[in-house]
């Protein structure tokens, strides 16, 4: 099971009182670009649906991009349970999806 936890910091000043707290410094930084997809009618909001390409870049790692597809989530007590399937995808396909979304259902035969 994977828990995901998010938190906005708002400065790095925020960063360095986080790192105080949990008593140890940033082993790495990971830069994520999230990019959603949507069809002209509202296809996949209709069905609670949500698609994504993330491209991830960590310190010292080559870029990578995975796609998502989540749906059927369920909010309880404030916590979101989603259920979600994740592909690791080519960066440079994820690229020209992002520049091209018509190309998805081709990349989707590969």
């Amino acid at each position: 099971m994977e828990v995901e936890i998010k938190i906005r910091l708002f400065s790095e000043a925020d960063m360095a009182k986080l790192e105080l707290a949990l008593a140890c410094p940033l082993i790495r930084i990971e830069d994520q670009d999230n990019v959603f997809f949507e069809g002209v009618n509202k296809e996949l909001i209709n069905q609670q649906l949500v698609f994504r390409i993330r491209i991830i870049q960590t310190t010292g790692s080559k870029p990578k991009a995975v796609v998502a597809l989540k749906g059927n989530a369920v909010l309880v007590d404030g916590i979101a349970h989603v259920e979600e399937e994740e592909q690791l995808i080519d960066v440079n396909i994820a690229y020209q999806i992002i520049e091209n979304p018509n190309l998805i259902p081709e990349a989707a035969q590969k």
